[in-house]
């Protein structure tokens, strides 16, 4: 599979998405981030591909120490950007955070062109290469993509290859990582079986205790959950719920609320889609934290922090005397 081409596709659908809304007036608002707009969602989705190239480009074998916003790139003039600090972002997209998230994206899709997948880097899974990200960043542009068009109307689904290989890549690759941060309770020998209803394609994935042992194929489950490979990647991505699949079969597990094995420690329940056995409730917009979980978080919550800083040093200092 060509995920360079993926990526491309996506970050260029977003793109035209968003422009759109631009030319629609107000910044919709998105309905699967809730407390977030178009703006909001643009100026997200650009600031992770800039931490992300600067990751790869940089070849960092360690977690960012210290946030510093210059890998931005950001414009002296950002009049109408988002504060991370404070959504909802109101009034008419910006048409130079469009420009400017173009310009990220199409440079992090030449890194991606450029460099190794083999190449070793740092990243929050036990995957530690630069092929992670691809697939990362690829599934980050699919999932907003679809956020965005979701606000201006009916989204389309994701190419089905994609959703089908993202499918084995979400559970054997995130959903362990997710739990090896200790976001979920330990299992107790839950099966979870996923069928492709538009193609080939079975994967089942079995929790006990903290380990999470993913197979390709089919398998038994005490649940099996049957869709186009699309609609399952919606699901494990949190943006559509169980009853939006073409079946849900088995006995044992509720799904609403959250079953008790995937809830937090805390006792709260799962996340907005009822039931999800993959992950747990987030604060904030629904789609914070999807990727940059667990040690990732902790990253991303210092590049926030660097960004309201810059937002507070912008509304602050005084303005430029004018030259003689």
């Amino acid at each position: 599979m060509d995920l360079v081409a993926h990526f491309r596709r996506e970050t260029r659908a977003f793109e035209d998405a968003v422009r759109r809304a631009a030319r629609a007036g107000d910044a919709p608002p998105v309905p699967s981030c809730p407390g977030w707009t178009v703006t909001d969602l643009t100026g997200h989705l650009g600031w992770v591909q800039r931490f992300v190239a600067r990751i790869v480009r940089d070849r960092l074998h360690d977690a960012p120490e210290r946030v510093d916003t210059t890998f931005l790139d950001l414009p002296a003039d950002r009049a109408g950007w988002p504060d991370p600090a404070h959504p909802p972002t109101h009034g008419p997209v910006p048409a130079s955070l469009v420009d400017w998230f173009a310009d990220g994206a199409a440079a992090l899709a030449s890194l991606f062109a450029e460099r190794d997948p083999a190449d070793p880097v740092w990243t929050w899974s036990a995957d530690r290469t630069t092929g992670f990200w691809l697939w990362a960043q690829t599934f980050e542009a699919a999932v907003h993509r679809w956020d965005a068009e979701s606000a201006l109307g009916a989204p389309g689904p994701f190419d089905a290859e994609l959703a089908a290989g993202g499918v084995g890549w979400f559970l054997g690759t995130v959903v362990p990582a997710w739990r090896a941060g200790g976001r979920a309770v330990p299992g107790a020998g839950e099966r979870f079986a996923f069928r492709r209803t538009d193609g080939e394609g079975h994967w089942t994935v079995h929790f006990d205790g903290d380990t999470v042992r993913y197979a390709p194929g089919p398998g038994p489950g005490d649940v099996e959950l049957s869709g186009s490979a699309s609609d399952l990647t919606l699901f494990l991505w949190r943006r559509v719920p169980a009853e939006r699949l073409a079946g849900v079969e088995g006995t044992g597990v509720s799904w609403s609320g959250g079953p008790r094995w995937c809830r937090r420690s805390d006792g709260r329940g799962g996340s907005s889609s009822e039931g999800h056995p993959m992950w747990t409730k987030t604060a904030g917009p629904s789609n914070t934290g999807n990727l940059l979980a667990g040690e990732g978080i902790a990253v991303h919550r210092r590049l926030r922090g660097a960004l309201r800083r810059a937002a507070r040093h912008r509304r602050t200092r005084p303005p430029r005397r004018a030259r003689p």
